[in-house]
C-alpha cells in the first residue's frame, strides 16, 4: 500500500505575513542610524579630475593614528579609492560611494552601506566615520600618508 502525502500551497495571507515579517526584521535598526544611511546603489558624486584626485585611485589606506576619537579595541579603519569610488570599513559595515578630492578637502557625502547588526560601539564608530567623511574634512596627501582633519578630529592613514 502506498501512502500519498498531499502538499497544500500556502495561502496568500500566510505568504504576505511571512514577507512582511521578513521586511520588518530587515528594517530593525535604530531610526537615527537608518536616517543617515542611504540605499542608493550608484554614487551621485564624481571625483574631481585633478592631479591630486587621480593620485588616490587604486590606493588603500589604513588608519595609524586618530585624535578626537578612539577606535573600538580590535577594530581597524581602512579607506580604499578607485577611479570614482571610495570604500570604507570602520569595524562593522562596509560603506561605499562617490568622493571628491580637490587637493585640500576629501568629501564622501553619500555613502551607502551594508546594515549588519554589530555591537553598538562598532555601529557608532561606522556612523561617526561616515559623518566625518560626509563633512568634507581637510585632506593632505604627502607621499604614502593621507591626513584628514575636521574640528578636533584628525585621522592619519598610511598607504598599504
Amino acid at each position: 500500500m502506498h501512502s500519498h502525502r498531499t502538499f497544500r500551497r500556502p495561502s496568500t495571507l500566510l505568504v504576505t505575513v511571512a514577507a512582511l515579517s521578513a521586511l520588518a526584521l530587515t528594517a530593525c535598526s535604530n531610526s537615527e542610524r537608518a536616517s543617515t544611511e542611504t540605499t542608493t546603489a550608484k554614487p551621485t558624486t564624481s571625483t574631481t579630475t585633478t592631479a591630486a584626485g587621480a593620485s588616490l585611485g587604486g590606493k588603500t589606506f589604513t588608519a595609524t593614528e586618530i585624535t578626537g576619537h578612539t577606535l573600538v579595541e580590535g577594530s581597524e579603519l581602512t579607506i580604499a579609492f578607485e577611479d570614482e569610488t571610495i570604500a570604507v570599513r570602520a569595524g562593522c559595515n562596509s560603506m561605499h560611494g562617490g568622493y571628491t578630492f580637490d587637493e585640500a578637502t576629501l568629501a564622501a557625502p553619500m555613502l551607502a552601506g551594508t546594515m549588519m547588526a554589530c555591537e553598538p560601539e562598532l555601529m557608532d564608530q561606522d556612523q561617526w566615520v561616515g559623518a566625518f567623511l560626509a563633512a568634507a574634512p581637510d585632506a593632505e596627501l604627502s607621499g604614502k600618508t593621507l591626513t584628514l582633519t575636521s574640528g578636533e578630529t584628525a585621522i592619519v592613514l598610511t598607504q598599504d
